[in-house]
């Protein structure tokens, strides 16, 4: 990675402007530096647009070079550092999260209680998981194995046994059957795991975050993650993936504690239908900014959104809530899908191209950040054979974003949201977005933004283009 400094020199004060370029497109190094060096080097972000916007915080998790565990030929356990279960964790600038370690964890310890409190039918639930928890994942990995390297096979690690878990939360809650998703979903921490990333075949230590949704004959088991932070409050959301077919993926864990059903496809080279990937912000079903991608659509589709796009008295879409965005290439090619959530408009880029605008219904609220693969058989959806399997491949997550001090007067990083629910789905009439402390929400973040313009003498650029 290469760094330039510009000295610009205004009439009354000399500013230090930082600029790297985006992390490229199909390197497996990491493209950003360490965590000290944004703290002495960077007082703001900034992104391309066609507004300048300043975000005050900076996040960034690499999962190119994750170690991951080894086995030999007979499936055995061979030699592995400690690091292949303890990554690092993000380089990230927070002001609200210091440097304290012990401080972050006991929040995130915390967060527990805003699992159980999300999960929709959690007291239903607690003995379904226990089984998915308690599976020895060292001795599943033997299943299916492939040889890498000088005799010995790289195996794959949970992600909730790694320090990313402490800043994205697997989820375990489960949702029922209803009239707008025929079938049941049961969102697992075993569907979402470190592997190699075979796309790159002259780096054998090259691995990706793996995201994993398979039908059953009567429930489809699902993967979502979602960002500690409860207030984010504007943000530049990136994430590099693709979707893939289970050709794709060399090795995966076993599910429920036996391997995950393989049925057999028309078309090894195709994407099964019937699944939906997300990347989104979500306060409520009315303060919501989407990116989706239907594997039953073509495969240079993708969907944007501000919600609510659909309404359930006419049973149709919203006029101007959502786009249809069209790819240079398959989503099926590594892509950076990106998401601007900003003061009044809402941007959609793809690999740096802006997609998608949206000033309808923007999001007024502090909010989280999620990633999700699922299928309920519903209309929006479709339905996945039973057997097949759905993954999404992730190379990295970067974010720049502003937050919010408070969610109904309470800490918002210990605030539980309602489990979103998957669209679409019956909305009362008379359902407005929700009014807590809308007002200051709005207020607290316009002052962040002008305190940033004020005391920004070291803006950071996040892509080549810079906003005039």
């Amino acid at each position: 990675m290469k760094l330039f400094l510009f000295s610009l020199l205004p009439s009354l004060f000399a500013t230090t402007v930082l600029s790297y370029p985006a992390p490229n497109n199909s390197s497996t190094t990491s493209p950003r530096l360490p965590l000290d060096f944004y703290k002495r080097q960077c007082d703001c972000y900034v992104v391309s647009g066609s507004e300048t916007v300043y975000f005050e915080n900076y996040a960034f998790w690499d999962f190119r070079k994750i170690p991951l565990p080894r086995y030999d030929s007979n499936g055995s356990k061979g030699h592995a550092s400690r690091r292949s279960y303890i990554p690092s964790r993000a380089d990230r600038t927070h002001n609200d999260e210091g440097d304290n370690e012990e401080e972050n964890v006991g929040l995130e310890e915390n967060g527990d209680n805003e699992e159980n409190l999300n999960d929709e039918e959690n007291t239903d639930d607690e003995e379904n998981t226990e089984d998915e928890e308690n599976a020895d994942d060292d001795e599943n990995d033997h299943n299916g194995m492939k040889a890498v390297g000088e005799g010995l096979d790289l195996g794959t690690l949970l992600f909730s046994q790694t320090a990313f878990a402490r800043d994205w939360k697997p989820q375990k809650w489960h949702r029922k059957s209803n009239k707008y998703g025929p079938l049941p979903i049961i969102n697992s921490p075993e569907n979402i795991f470190f592997a190699s990333n075979t796309l790159y075949t002259n780096d054998s230590e090259s691995t990706h975050l793996l995201l994993r949704t398979t039908r059953f004959p009567n429930h489809t088991a699902t993967a979502e993650l979602e960002y500690r932070l409860r207030n984010i409050f504007h943000c530049s959301l990136r994430v590099r993936m693709r979707v893939m077919t289970v050709g794709s993926v060399n090795r995966e864990p076993m599910l429920y504690g036996r391997p995950v059903p393989k049925g057999t496809p028309t078309n090894q080279s195709a994407v099964p239908g019937g699944a939906c990937v997300g990347i989104f912000t979500y306060r409520s079903s009315t303060c919501e900014s989407d990116i989706e991608i239907l594997t039953s659509d073509p495969t240079n589709i993708v969907r944007y959104a501000n919600q609510p796009d659909y309404d359930p008295i006419t049973d149709a879409m919203i006029p101007g809530a959502a786009s249809i965005g069209t790819l240079s290439q398959p989503w099926t090619n590594p892509t950076t899908h990106r998401v601007d959530w900003l003061h009044n408009i809402t941007k959609w880029y793809a690999d740096g191209e802006i997609k998608a605008s949206n000033t309808y219904h923007v999001p007024d609220q502090p909010s989280m950040m999620a990633i999700n693969l699922w299928s309920n058989g519903g209309e929006w959806t479709g339905e996945m054979p039973v057997g097949q399997s759905v993954y999404i491949g992730i190379e990295w997550i970067e974010v720049a974003y502003n937050t919010s001090t408070k969610v109904n007067g309470a800490p918002s990083d210990t605030v539980p949201f309602p489990s979103h629910k998957h669209r679409p789905f019956a909305r009362s009439p008379a359902a407005g977005p929700e009014s807590d402390h809308e007002g200051s929400a709005e207020e607290v973040e316009f002052i962040q933004r002008k305190d940033a313009a004020r005391q920004c003498l070291r803006p950071c650029f996040l892509d080549d283009v810079r906003g005039p």
